[in-house]
């Protein structure tokens, strides 16, 4: 049966990090067959309203649980002036956001995040994301979802599950309580929200929030520091790598597959494939 696929779009550069990573680098025996997927801070993605929206929608949707359930009064009370801009970043750790697609080849994805069509997209199977997210702490492999009432509508639902369970009050800058943990959960889920402007992108993400520092890394971007975060995930994820429409797909196509040779990769478990899109720079 042939796997279902999810594709991230993105540079021949990152590619290569990807594929090499665990060939060059990695001293961790238990790391050796992985490769790295690097998620960006929620507050560093391209669109920088996101985090905005995840909190409006965070704010609105607790709002609209207790309005309905007049007993339920209380975490509410931690929204206030003071705080009500850095209420994610109260929460112990920092969102992390990993972006996929279900389009494969298309032209929109190419032009946004396949460096205008001379990057790659890398298919991986979703089945095993899927997986890795349920495995991990704090973790959540999960569609976006682009109505904004439709998602009031789901987090006011949502809130039932954890509500009881949820702090009560700030101390020292730190939301504490009974169970903080149920709080991620949420969070996660607010940040797989987007503006319904995006909605043809059909897009996935791998949200996580980060507690230890020490598994905080840095990167340069156009001279901004961007934190980010490495999920390990078998190199058997990788299925298919598309290049784009306007790369020198002869040349692209057997430097890549000189590379998976190098890093060990499985030729008979990848598809090394060119765009169809008639798109030129």
């Amino acid at each position: 049966m042939e796997k279902n696929l999810i594709f991230h779009y993105t540079s021949t550069e990152v590619l290569l990090k990807i594929l090499s990573r665990g060939h060059e680098s990695l001293t961790n025996e238990n790391l050796k067959d992985k490769i790295c997927l690097r998620a960006t801070h929620a507050k560093f993605l391209n669109d920088p309203t996101e985090y905005e929206l995840a909190l409006s929608l965070l704010k609105q949707s607790l709002l609209s649980y207790e309005k309905e359930n007049p007993n339920k009064t209380g975490v509410s009370q931690i929204f206030t002036k003071d705080n009500e801009s850095d209420l994610i970043s109260l929460a112990p750790g920092e969102p992390f956001l990993f972006a996929l697609s279900e389009n494969l080849d298309n032209l929109s994805m190419w032009q946004s995040y396949g460096l205008n069509g001379s990057g790659v997209a890398i298919g991986l199977d979703k089945k095993m994301l899927e997986d890795y997210g349920s495995d991990e702490p704090n973790t959540l492999f999960i569609p976006c979802s682009y109505d904004f009432n439709e998602n009031i509508s789901k987090l006011t639902t949502f809130w039932s599950s954890i509500y009881d369970k949820m702090p009560l009050y700030i101390q020292k800058g730190t939301i504490v309580g009974r169970d903080i943990f149920k709080f991620l959960k949420i969070l996660g889920h607010c940040f797989s929200i987007k503006d319904n402007a995006y909605k043809d992108e059909r897009e996935w993400r791998l949200c996580k929030n980060e507690a230890f520092k020490e598994n905080i890394k840095y990167r340069i971007r156009s001279g901004l520091i961007i934190p980010y975060i490495e999920h390990f995930v078998s190199k058997d994820i990788i299925n298919n790598i598309v290049i784009g429409p306007c790369a020198d797909k002869e040349l692209s196509k057997k430097s890549i597959i000189m590379a998976l040779k190098t890093f060990g990769f499985d030729l008979n478990n990848i598809s090394v494939t060119t765009s169809t899109v008639p798109f030129r720079q």
